[in-house]
């Protein structure tokens, strides 16, 4: 009998282990999933609102960046529009537009540009400058030679504007596309900022902005809406020295053609060349200065946030 009553009492708490141990391991399972699932939803919370955060930082950086230029009421000039996204190539070359209004000055203002160097010229052009206190906009194209890339970074702790004139100044090359304009001028937009520790944000055309290549091409449209969504502002001029026409055109000549040009305009932008051969450039410059001087014209280098000359 009493190994009968032991009996019962094994099997009662076996039962009992059979049944109470499961219960315990569900309770405690139980436990453990309301912690995951608790700590889950802390989890989504948080990711939930790293993830708005980020949206509305990408909202306001949208909002930065898809702005356009203001309509300036000038003459009815088309700028073109920054708010275009560029192509997905060459994204280095982008820059900052800008954040003033654009303006016209009060005064009546000579430009004076000087296309296609550095060169020879370089070094005498920026002495007679200095030597009248002028500041003045040279359009670079690309050199290979330390010395003449020790210029880029001269004109520009003179105090001078260095602006774009493309690396190659091949018509062929850089008026067949679009894309092969881009990757000529983003060789020199990156020869200019790694020289000279400062990034260009004017340009020219070569040939000016309605060149026949550019033209024949149809690709002037394109090009200039790619440079416009980039941040580049281009100019072309108003005034022409026309000492490019020839292979030796006499100082009096050049300064002729500047000085009958300038005259009863309020704004000139003048262009003018430095290159090797333009020793008539250089004799000329100092009567030009002088002549522009007695019309009643001040002396500033070209800039961002001014209303451009461009061809129509």
């Amino acid at each position: 009998m009493r190994s009968n009553s032991k009996r019962k009492k094994v099997f009662v708490l076996i039962y009992i282990c059979i049944l109470a141990v499961p219960s315990v391991l569900l309770f405690k399972t139980g436990d453990e999933l309301k912690q995951v699932r608790y700590n889950f939803n802390i989890y989504k919370k948080e990711a939930e609102s790293a993830i708005r955060e980020k949206e509305n930082k990408i909202m306001e950086l949208e909002e930065e960046l898809n702005f356009t230029k203001s309509d300036y009421d000038m003459d009815d000039m088309d700028y073109g529009s920054c708010g275009t996204a560029p192509s997905g190539t060459f994204l280095n070359m982008v820059v900052d537009w800008r954040e003033d209004s654009v303006y016209n000055p009060k005064e009546k203002t000579a430009y004076l540009t000087f296309d296609d160097g550095p060169s020879q010229r370089t070094s005498e052009i920026l002495d007679i400058l200095d030597q009248y206190g002028i500041k003045a906009t040279f359009f670079v194209v690309g050199t290979r030679d330390k010395e003449s890339q020790s210029l880029y970074k001269e004109i520009v702790d003179r105090g001078h504007t260095l602006g774009m004139h493309s690396q190659s100044h091949n018509y062929d090359k850089i008026y067949a596309s679009t894309e092969d304009f881009l990757a000529d001028f983003n060789e020199i937009f990156t020869t200019i900022k790694d020289k000279t520790n400062s990034t260009p944000v004017l340009f020219r055309f070569p040939g000016g902005s309605n060149n026949p290549r550019m033209v024949k091409n149809n690709t002037e449209e394109d090009i200039k809406k790619e440079m416009a969504a980039r941040g580049f502002v281009y100019y072309d001029w108003n005034v022409s020295g026309e000492d490019a026409v020839y292979s030796h055109v006499a100082p009096d000549s050049i300064v002729n053609n500047v000085l009958e040009g300038s005259r009863n305009k309020h704004r000139a932008v003048i262009l003018l060349h430095d290159s090797g051969a333009k020793e008539s450039t250089v004799a000329a410059l100092p009567q030009i200065i002088e002549g522009l001087k007695k019309q009643g014209f001040v002396f500033d280098k070209l800039e961002s946030d001014l209303v451009p000359i461009q061809f129509q």
